[in-house]
């Protein structure tokens, strides 16, 4: 440990992602009849579909499903559009973020004789392999991250414990198809380049914090609440509030960066303009889907047998007694953490279906990256104790 610690930042992260990379391989590929299990159910189905219809039939109403072609029916699934023509539910940020593996899978599928049809092996290897790499990458920026502020072995421990001891796992093992450890993922980048942009306030910085923003909001729209951590991090009064808030709001580099936020959600809301006449639109809601705001279900999201987040991942709450901790331990971190994790706590247990069919309440997956922080608090807190006794 005491040599890792003296390698650059750099080596330790390759180092981190070659570990985490092949840990969750063996994993993932020691399953038994890991080939064969359908991992496009339900919402994995509509997450992906674009991708077929981008990169192998350029065909967006999905006259490409025939018997011919060999495509599992039950794997396209889309709604009837207000002017007749269908458009997926779900956004698009899932196949943005996998088009690179899934255009490597297509050109092994062309090159090895599989079908090429977006729906045989290859093409669900390259999601599988995809999951893998972005996880892994995230997991290890994340301890680099948490290393800034704590022990690197504590950080080390505390980010295993939340991959390998959470319903995370499942989406990367199970139900890489869905957008949750995607989700994850992206908000490790984001607060990665929220923290770069922070120390050095330079326009790359800002830019490469914008670009990630718009892919968060695209892989899932309640993304939109990592907005919080760039306005409200190391904010602990009213003027360290206006300082941020001049900081990131009125300098010249603000345009650039909403103009490049724009660029990046444009291809959905031209997506959306063609299927259903419309630039905005809640295809949930066509679907008769939607929230109960003045009626959250906390108590049952938390703590019902109904996969309820708590009882099927009890180790996360801990993280949830370190953030009474926050403020003491970092308090940079307190305002936008407590304020990221209320405004998620609501809007997840306002959403009809506040169980959220999968393994756990997957919807708190995407709010793993910086619910590791307090629980790493945790973490050292038992650790200094022990070794007070000892």
């Amino acid at each position: 440990m005491l040599a890792f610690s003296k390698l650059s930042g750099k080596m330790k992260l390759l180092w981190l992602f070659i570990f985490f990379f092949a840990s969750l391989s063996l994993l993932v590929f020691s399953q038994k009849d890991v080939f064969k299990k359908d991992m496009l159910v339900s919402d994995a189905a509509e997450n992906y579909s674009y991708l077929p219809a981008v990169f192998v039939f350029q065909d967006f109403n999905f006259e490409y499903v025939t018997v011919s072609n060999h495509i599992p029916f039950d794997k396209i699934s889309y709604i009837t559009s207000p002017i007749g023509k269908p458009v997926i539910k779900m956004p698009m940020g899932f196949a943005i973020v996998n088009a690179p593996f899934f255009i490597i899978g297509h050109i092994y599928a062309i090159a090895f004789d599989y079908e090429c049809n977006g729906y045989s092996l290859p093409y669900y290897l390259s999601i599988r392999i995809s999951t893998i790499f972005y996880v892994s990458l995230a997991c290890s920026m994340l301890i680099l991250i948490i290393s800034q502020f704590s022990n690197f072995f504590i950080s080390f421990l505390s980010v295993s414990l939340m991959l390998f001891g959470t319903n995370l796992l499942n989406y990367i093992i199970y139900q890489p198809g869905m957008s949750h450890a995607f989700s994850f993922s992206f908000g490790v980048f984001f607060i990665f380049s929220m923290l770069s942009w922070t120390n050095k306030a330079n326009l790359k910085g800002f830019l490469l914090m914008c670009f990630l923003f718009g892919l968060l909001v695209l892989i899932r729209p309640t993304n939109l609440f990592f907005g919080v951590f760039p306005v409200l991090y190391t904010v602990r009064n009213y003027n360290d509030f206006t300082s941020r808030f001049k900081l990131l709001f009125w300098n010249r580099n603000f345009l650039l960066g909403l103009g490049l936020f724009f660029i990046i959600i444009l291809p959905q809301l031209l997506y959306w303009k063609v299927q259903t006449g419309q630039f905005l639109i809640s295809t949930y809601s066509l679907k008769g889907e939607g929230f109960f705001f003045l009626n959250p279900q906390i108590a049952n999201t938390l703590f019902s047998f109904r996969n309820g987040w708590l009882i099927y991942t009890p180790i996360m709450f801990f993280s949830l007694i370190g953030m009474f901790f926050v403020c003491r331990f970092y308090p940079n971190w307190f305002l936008p953490l407590m304020v990221y994790f209320i405004l998620n706590l609501w809007v997840i247990s306002s959403w009809w279906c506040w169980w959220f069919i999968g393994f756990g309440n997957r919807a708190f997956i995407d709010m793993y990256g910086v619910l590791v922080l307090p629980l790493c608090i945790i973490r050292s807190i038992t650790t200094h104790y022990f070794d007070e006794m000892n």
